[in-house]
């Protein structure tokens, strides 16, 4: 089985001795490394140079049941660039016109597996997959890695939230506002970005507007300030 290297540690290579093309910048040079695991398996494809993901093509036969489900074999392994992950993307075109969706689909930076397709079919009729016909696409997409913190319980609402900044701990405290006072969700929208509000909840009657916003009710923020 062919065995993807670790370049994470490679040395840097001296501005001199690069080539004139490779002057953009170091996060679009990124490099999607892969390696066929059989003689079955298809070079992953764009459809075009600002096409956001990469083909998958299938490496077997399949035939799908209706509402049925199957796991598509590409026979690629993949090492997709640091601080991103692959997301596993449907083809609007099998959706459109077939019913048929993708599932389960994320491929960590560390997964050197048989990168494999989970196809649903939503339609009323079997579908059948044909070695080397497109399933989806792969997108390499930013991530990061936060810690976990696990917070004091307050009550069985809320949490008790805190923020460290500039190395001074904050405390949230609770503002209660009408639901009048929200006149449109871009409304809402605002006041919790300009006064960092996080909504915890809303009670009271079931009597909504058009808009959804529940018109004699108070909506309980938990404010960071």
């Amino acid at each position: 089985m062919p065995v993807l290297e670790d370049t994470t540690d490679a040395p840097a290579v001296s501005p001199s001795k690069r080539t004139r093309t490779d002057t953009r910048p170091a996060d679009q040079r990124a490099v999607l490394r892969f390696a066929k695991l059989s003689e079955h398996a298809r070079t992953p494809t764009r459809g075009s140079t600002k096409a956001a993901g990469y083909d998958l093509y299938s490496a077997y036969d399949y035939s799908i049941g209706p509402m049925d489900k199957a796991i598509v074999k590409t026979d690629i392994q993949i090492a997709v660039p640091h601080g991103c992950y692959g997301r596993v993307a449907p083809r609007s075109g099998l959706a459109a016109k077939h019913f048929i969706d993708v599932g389960a689909g994320v491929v960590d930076e560390d997964y050197r597996g048989n990168v494999g397709v989970v196809l649903f079919n939503f339609s009323k009729d079997t579908f059948d997959v044909k070695k080397g016909d497109r399933v989806a696409q792969l997108v390499c997409e930013r991530i990061c890695y936060p810690d976990l913190e696990e917070q004091e319980v307050r009550n069985e609402d809320t949490f008790l939230l805190s923020q460290n900044v500039g190395g001074r701990r904050q405390k949230s405290s609770e503002c209660v506002f009408t639901a009048a006072s929200f006149v449109t969700s871009e409304s809402l929208l605002y006041v919790m970005l300009s006064h960092r509000l996080w909504m915890r909840r809303s009670v009271g009657p079931e009597d909504s507007d058009q808009l959804g916003v529940t018109k004699s009710t108070n909506l309980t923020c938990t404010c960071i300030c």
